[in-house]
C-alpha cells in the first residue's frame, strides 16, 4: 500500500475517549532481498504456509527463478510502518 492509501486512524482512537491527544507518524522504508531471503520471508506468511507442500515448493521455485533471472538476483520491497502514540486517560 502507498502511504496515501493507508487510513489515518487518529480520529477513531481519540473518539474512544480512552486516550488523550494522539500523535501519528508514518515511516516508509525499503528492504532488499535475494531469492533465498525473500523465500524465507514468504515462508512466514500464513497464506503461503497453508499451501500444500508441493504447491508451495513449485510456487517458491518459480519466484526464485523470476528473481534470479528477471531481477538480477535481488528485489526491493517497500514497507510502510505507522505509529500512534497517546496517553491512556
Amino acid at each position: 500500500m502507498r502511504e496515501k492509501e493507508v487510513p489515518n486512524r487518529t480520529t477513531e482512537i481519540e473518539q474512544t475517549g480512552l486516550f488523550g491527544e494522539v500523535t501519528y507518524c508514518s515511516y516508509r522504508w525499503d528492504a532488499t532481498y535475494n531469492s533465498a531471503s525473500y523465500l524465507n520471508l514468504l515462508n512466514t506468511y500464513s497464506g503461503h504456509l497453508n499451501l500444500d507442500r508441493i504447491t508451495r515448493a513449485r510456487f517458491f521455485d518459480a519466484i526464485a527463478e523470476l528473481i534470479n533471472t528477471k531481477f538480477n538476483g535481488q528485489i526491493t520491497k517497500g514497507y510502510l510502518t505507522t505509529l500512534y502514540v497517546a496517553h491512556l486517560l
